[in-house]
């Protein structure tokens, strides 16, 4: 199978919206290849090539027009029943797209889920590996403002000097549908004095970069960090429509020596859910002391980053759910003794099956959600005196109301 234009691999590897399905594949697109192309006007678009054998190319990096990048895999999709090739052409660069452009809700396989949960199986990612050679360079589209790029010898980060006011980078021309990506983190080091870093957004409404549709968090310097921006409290955001633009600025100022660096490694859009309590509306599932509870908003910074997780594709079944905590990255919601708590994911099958739940509709209110365990069947996730137990199934509704929430 050989690529159709000249272009860049940016992804290779199981359809990521169906990863336990390879070359027999019902449902997904199997082993994908994704490529970026860029027209002659700048322009944009990308090309999918499914069901391929997983014999195929493996590496990322840049191709030209007729160059083979897999083979013709064989598989039984919608009863096809021989070798075939998925060849879809899609409008803008790969991380540009709409959110779940290969195929199918998070969790459709499962009866009565009607709820609008937020994958993140796929993510709006840029790596910016500044050891890329050609083809932009490892910068996806994104371009300095009021800053100068700076060659290092690091292949791993995109590195510039900030000598003006205002400094930062700003992507390409997105389509990024805000219902689904509503949080921007960003892995940075950052040496200039103003540790003010600011996000600003574009949106099809509204294409100026203006103060309103901005979000600013204070960074630590001299080293390394993450920062999440959480986009849902800006009604600029939640109500923009489509997003056109992200723009990063590190800093307000530079030094006047013009000494600053801010070594920039990658920038990733993804969805962040809350679930809220049927019968306490003013209530919402959070941990505290690696335990889970439902609490009453108090308005702190600690409260929404202990209640925002991200839904990753289930750790035992990539059908179901698992929620990953924002604040501790690589940590979940896994039922312990018939407690609800926060553990690390440590691989072991025990942990990914108490991790990974089956939502269902909601057993107080169809329009919401309720979690069935995925190795306890019979068992959902419900609150008791304000803590979150893994109880089995009752008739009475004061059980059912318990165990209905709503994802916002």
């Amino acid at each position: 199978m050989a690529t159709i234009a000249d272009g860049r691999i940016v992804y290779v590897g199981a359809d990521p919206n169906q990863p336990q399905r390879w070359d027999y594949d019902q449902r997904g697109y199997g082993n994908i290849v994704i490529i970026d192309h860029q027209r002659s006007d700048g322009s944009r678009y990308h090309s999918i090539y499914g069901h391929l054998s997983p014999n195929g190319r493996h590496d990322y990096g840049n191709v030209v027009a007729g160059e083979t990048i897999g083979f013709v895999g064989h598989d039984k999709h919608n009863g096809a029943g021989g070798p075939h090739l998925h060849l879809q052409i899609h409008d803008g660069a790969y991380v540009d797209s709409s959110y779940n452009r290969i195929g199918g809700w998070l969790g459709e396989n499962y009866a009565g889920w009607k709820t609008k949960l937020r994958p993140s199986s796929v993510v709006a990612s840029w790596n910016f590996d500044r050891g890329v050679s050609g083809w932009d360079y490892g910068r996806h589209g994104w371009t300095t403002r009021n800053a100068v790029n700076v060659d290092s010898a690091s292949t791993t980060n995109w590195t510039i000097n900030p000598n003006f006011r205002d400094p930062g980078i700003q992507s390409e021309n997105l389509r990024l549908d805000r219902r689904h990506f509503n949080a921007v983190r960003v892995r940075l080091q950052s040496d200039m004095p103003d540790a003010s870093a600011q996000l600003y957004f574009t949106t099809r409404n509204d294409p100026t970069w203006t103060e309103s549709k901005s979000l600013t968090l204070n960074i630590p310097t001299g080293r390394f960090n993450e920062v999440t921006f959480d986009m849902r409290a800006l009604p600029s955001w939640v109500k923009g429509g489509e997003i056109t633009g992200l723009r990063f600025d590190p800093g307000r100022f530079g030094r006047s020596d013009n000494a600053d660096l801010v070594k920039i490694d990658w920038i990733r859009a993804f969805g962040l859910v809350s679930l809220r309590s049927m019968n306490y509306p003013d209530h919402v599932i959070r941990h505290r002391n690696s335990q889970a509870f439902i609490d009453r908003n108090d308005g702190s910074q600690l409260f929404r980053l202990d209640s925002s997780f991200v839904a990753r594709p289930g750790l035992a079944d990539p059908g179901a759910v698992s929620y990953e905590s924002l604040n501790y990255p690589g940590y979940y919601l896994r039922h312990f003794n018939y407690r609800l708590i926060l553990s690390r994911d440590n691989g072991t099958k025990l942990l990914r099956g108490d991790a990974t739940f089956i939502p269902r509709s909601g057993l107080g209110d169809a329009s919401g959600v309720s979690y069935e365990s995925f190795n306890y069947r019979g068992h959902y996730l419900r609150h008791r005196n304000f803590q979150v137990w893994l109880d089995p199934l009752q008739s009475h509704s004061l059980y059912r109301q318990d165990a209905t929430f709503f994802i916002f």
